[in-house]
């Protein structure tokens, strides 16, 4: 308990936190643009399936597939930057 109170207090949770995002960041910018475009839509911008699908102009079980192989990607890249 007492650990954690001073990782918080030194400010290793927020570099950690940073850390994590810049290698998130990176790890998007390599994406193919449209998945790129499927994983910020649905998990930074809140977006449903239906109007991802909507805005990127295809059917849902197109986004559903693109958005699988997209996380795959992205989960590959992340454990090579580990």
């Amino acid at each position: 308990m007492k650990e954690e109170i001073l990782c918080t207090e030194d400010g290793f949770e927020d570099l950690y936190n940073d850390e994590t995002l810049n290698e998130l960041a990176d790890a998007l910018e390599k994406l193919p643009p449209r998945e790129c475009d499927v994983i910020v839509l649905h998990y930074y911008s809140g977006k449903s399936p239906k109007e991802i699908a909507g805005l990127m102009q295809m059917s849902c079980p197109n986004l559903k597939s693109l958005r699988k192989k997209a996380l795959v990607r992205l989960r590959k890249l992340l454990q090579f930057q580990i």
